[in-house]
């Protein structure tokens, strides 16, 4: 509703302190920080909230920092319930995803072999979906086109995507696709 921002943040800036990222909100009108309340330490990155403003959606460490990645989609209820853990991705390597319009499912990009590969993870608990992977799945007149970005933009119907993509021997391109095809 434009009232609060939600931010990722460490305690101070350098290489160190990433690791241990936290969430938090503050009120546009006021200024007011208030840490998110998420249950762990771990660090906690990319914030999104839900078009419906019921849940803000982010990546969290399962337990303390490795260089071997792992992290998981968490969800925060804005009313102040529980945290919920969603489903484990593919990989555990979920990144940089958008709300459906309805609030019901996330979107989000994650490694696949050698690219990047589309998900819908739903809220309600059941699970992934692979919308569409590389190579593939993804096809645009005359190539077999690799995603190359993790950055994927949804249309606010649910119905289009644009995305950048190419294969070894043409370069990056910005595709539009319908969802269904």
């Amino acid at each position: 509703d434009s009232t609060a921002l939600v931010f990722a943040h460490q305690e101070r800036p350098g290489l160190d302190y990433w690791t241990k990222a936290q969430l938090s909100t503050t009120a546009v009108a006021t200024q007011k920080v208030t840490l998110i309340p998420t249950g762990n330490a771990h660090w906690k990155y990319f914030p999104r909230w839900s078009p419906d403003g019921k849940y803000v959606a982010f990546i969290n460490a399962p337990g303390a920092f490795m260089w071997s990645f792992l992290w998981d989609i968490r969800l925060w209820p804005t009313d102040g319930g529980d945290v919920i853990d969603l489903p484990h991705s593919k990989n555990r390597l979920p990144f940089v995803w958008q709300w459906a319009a309805d609030s019901e499912s996330l979107y989000y990009i994650e490694n696949d072999r050698v690219s990047y590969s589309f998900y819908e993870m739903p809220i309600d608990g059941n699970g992934f979906t692979k919308v569409f992977g590389s190579p593939e799945d993804v096809t645009a007149p005359g190539l077999n086109t690799y995603l190359t970005s993790p950055y994927i933009h949804v249309s606010p119907d649910n119905n289009r995507l644009a995305y950048i993509g190419q294969t070894s021997s043409t370069p990056p391109a910005i595709y539009l696709s319908d969802v269904d095809t």
